[in-house]
């Protein structure tokens, strides 16, 4: 049986903690780039929460996205990656179905005021995220309907905040 000299011990050792210094300090960056795109996503939480206009929602979203999109890219693949990426698409989402409902117009008399119908390009939307039209009912197919457009995005933006609480659940352990 062949002896390693204390060279190649200390060799192997030297090599193990640096190995283990590496990993943790990739996991601090990595957190750090987590918590940056929650304290963003937050931001549109709050936003969203106390009221926002279309005009401020935009900007939001870019900042907001971009901080994602760092964080994504120097994540591993795994759960607190997916919850980051599924918040981040229902505020595009959100973003897309009220650019949408803006662009088609809205009718705001007679007995469905404050309400849209859904264009066919947001119908998808809808359906994700399973809005209620004006009397409930989710359309999981066909048409989806008539919805309230607020309603629609409170929906939307509901389950970002699920992402985001379940994201910050999983950086906190």
């Amino acid at each position: 049986m062949k002896r390693h000299g204390n060279g190649t011990i200390a060799l192997v050792v030297l090599l193990f903690t640096f190995g283990l210094v590496a990993c943790s300090d990739n996991s601090a960056k990595q957190k750090a780039v987590a918590t940056d795109a929650l304290k963003a996503l937050r931001k549109m939480d709050t936003a969203t929460d106390v009221g926002v206009s279309y005009m401020q929602y935009g900007p939001m979203l870019i900042e907001a996205k971009t901080s994602v999109n760092d964080a994504l890219s120097g994540l591993p693949d795994g759960q607190l990656k997916d919850e980051l990426n599924a918040a981040i698409e229902a505020y595009s989402d959100a973003n897309t179905l009220w650019r949408l409902t803006n662009n088609e117009g809205i009718k705001l008399s007679g007995p469905l005021e404050g309400t849209v119908t859904v264009p066919s390009s947001a119908e998808q939307i809808v359906k994700k995220y399973h809005v209620p039209d004006i009397f409930g009912t989710v359309h999981d197919e066909g048409n989806a309907g008539v919805v309230s457009k607020q309603s629609a995005l409170s929906a939307i933006w509901k389950v970002a905040r699920s992402h985001i609480d379940t994201a910050s659940s999983l950086i906190a352990k």
